[in-house]
């Protein structure tokens, strides 16, 4: 029989398992050239060195000598066998199921690999929430435009919605981690407005100058402030001034006043500043929307390496803030779709030759790095190819979203839910 049999297993599609079987006399020649080493190598009391007898060296290390010589075999079995298998290990094999018969030596090498996906990223269609700009989003602009043009007139009367408040409260400040009271004065908002929680506008309705109000309000514990996170924090409000707010006719004198010919003018303008936000918001989210359709059309089981390396790095997030508090299934799910995301992005860059060179990465660091600090990212070789990796992952969906077809869907009303954005699934090129 051949020296070396062996056969290759995909029990997963980022696993592979090479069954190996050797010939016993690969063990024994192991052996053999063990002994000689060790005979030259090793000090024994009575011998020279380099001069003990072999039977001495294998009543000694006779054990250790088979074992060792076993895993040489393994070891060197493995690197030969998998240069002609066309796959390329992610990580160290792990040799296992090791059974030595009177002729042969199996063994098994388990190690993962970058599954061979199918990803069709050419002819990719996403739909985005976007609605159409109406006459009512316009009116909104002219709105906001009145309000910047707006006086405001004292008033002794008891405030109400609409009119103009100055207050001073006083709150709770995070500073190195604890919680220490702080005083706003003369901050001025539109009661009603959003500017301010609910509570404070309930609570400041019917008030008049000089009075004092508390507002307990109670933060869910995902509040993006994790230092008032699950708390109830007290505010303490004194009412400075209640103010009638007068907004000038939207009329051609009116439009004259904001810089325009007349109001057609003013409210075409209106409608080109937004749709320009309109294209903002589609730049903003469309890498997450293809990426997030890159992932769900791509049924596969990442490498397990990369999905531990996703998960701790969520850890590392939610121990030092940048994210808020997660459950176990909720982090691992996450880690999966991350490293999903990472695998589809170095497949494309793979498939399509991106290249990240040396000047590129240069002229990137320097945008946020020293001269000094730049050469000491290219002398860390593991560094400078880790940035080079997620670069070019970064050019993979860049080129995916050029290329993807954008389709709009009229399905929300932007007046009902001014302050709510499509939201693209985290972006996770480097995880």
């Amino acid at each position: 029989m051949s020296e070396i049999v062996s056969t290759l297993e995909s029990p997963s599609d980022s696993e592979r398992t090479l069954k190996i079987s050797v010939s016993s006399s690969l063990v024994a020649k192991k052996e053999k050239e063990l002994l000689s080493r060790y005979s030259k190598e090793v000090s024994i009391d009575g011998f020279r060195k380099g001069k003990v007898p072999i039977s001495v060296i294998k009543k000694r290390f006779g054990d250790a000598l088979k074992e060792e010589a076993v895993e040489g075999v393994c070891r060197d079995a493995y690197i030969e066998t998998i240069g002609g298998k066309g796959v390329v290990p992610l990580t160290r094999a792990q040799i296992g199921n090791i059974k030595q018969a009177e002729d042969t030596l199996s063994f098994t090498a388990s190690f993962e690999v970058i599954p061979d996906v199918d990803i069709d990223y050419k002819d990719i269609t996403v739909e985005l929430p976007i609605p159409s700009i109406t006459d009512k989003d316009i009116d909104r602009v002219i709105e906001e435009m009145r309000i910047s043009y707006a006086t405001y007139i004292p008033v002794v009367r008891v405030s109400a919605p609409g009119d103009y408040l100055v207050i001073n409260y006083n709150y709770l400040k995070e500073e190195r981690g604890l919680l220490r009271p702080d005083t706003v004065t003369n901050f001025g908002f539109i009661l009603g407005s959003n500017v301010v929680p609910d509570e404070f506008n309930k609570k400041l309705v019917g008030r008049r100058p000089g009075e004092n109000v508390e507002v307990n309000i109670r933060y869910p514990l995902d509040y993006k402030e994790s230092s008032i996170a699950g708390r109830e924090i007290t505010y303490k409000i004194m009412v400075n001034e209640v103010k009638e707010v007068k907004l000038p006719p939207v009329d051609d004198e009116f439009a004259k006043i904001c810089g325009f010919q007349n109001i057609e003018e003013m409210r075409e303008h209106a409608r080109k500043t937004l749709s320009e936000r309109v294209d903002a918001q589609i730049k903003e989210i469309l890498p997450g929307v293809v990426l997030n359709k890159l992932v769900e059309q791509c049924q596969f089981d990442p490498p397990k390496v990369f999905v531990d390396i996703a998960y701790e790095d969520w850890q590392d997030d939610i121990k030092n803030g940048r994210v808020n508090s997660m459950d176990e299934k909720e982090m691992r799910e996450r880690a999966v779709w991350d490293a999903k995301a990472k695998v589809i992005l170095s497949m494309i860059a793979d498939k399509e030759n991106l290249t990240v060179t040396d000047e590129e990465l240069k002229e990137i660091l320097k945008k946020s790095l020293s001269p000094a600090e730049v050469k000491t990212v290219f002398k860390d070789t593991d560094r400078r190819d880790y940035l080079r990796a997620y670069l070019r992952r970064g050019k993979a969906l860049d080129l995916v979203v050029k290329n993807a077809k954008v389709e709009y869907a009229e399905k929300v009303d932007r007046h009902k839910t001014d302050d709510q954005k499509p939201e693209s699934s985290k972006l996770i090129l480097s995880h």
